[in-house]
C-alpha cells in the first residue's frame, strides 16, 4: 500500500487495512526481532567459546623468549642503576633479557 492510497482513507485501524499489508508488517517485525535475538544468541556463544579455547600456550612453551620492559622517569634518575638491579632482581631476569641502552 502506497502513502497516497493511505491518505485517502478515512482512518488508518485495523479493519480498513487489507490483512496482506498486516501480514507483511508482522513478518517483518518478526524477522528484525528474530535476527536481533540470533545475533545476540551467537555472539554470546562464540565469547563463551572462546573464554575455553587454548588460544596462550602453556607457561614454558612460548615460541620467543620473554621480553622485559621498564619505565623510568628521567627527571628523578641520577643513574646509580638501583631501580634496574631491582627489577634483575624483583622480576628474576635472565641474562639475555637484560640490556640497558
Amino acid at each position: 500500500m502506497k502513502i497516497d492510497d493511505l491518505e485517502q482513507m478515512e482512518s488508518e485501524d485495523l479493519q480498513t487495512l487489507p490483512s496482506a499489508e498486516r501480514r507483511k508488517f508482522l513478518k517483518l517485525g518478526l524477522a528484525v526481532t528474530g535476527m536481533y535475538l540470533g545475533g545476540s544468541i551467537l555472539s554470546l556463544t562464540s565469547v563463551r567459546n572462546a573464554f575455553g579455547s587454548d588460544v596462550v600456550p602453556e607457561m614454558g612453551k612460548y615460541p620467543y623468549n620473554p621480553h622485559y620492559s621498564m619505565v623510568i622517569r628521567e627527571k628523578l634518575c641520577i643513574d646509580c642503576e638501583q631501580c634496574k638491579d631491582a627489577c634483575v632482581k624483583t622480576n628474576h631476569v635472565p641474562s639475555y633479557g637484560f640490556r640497558t641502552t
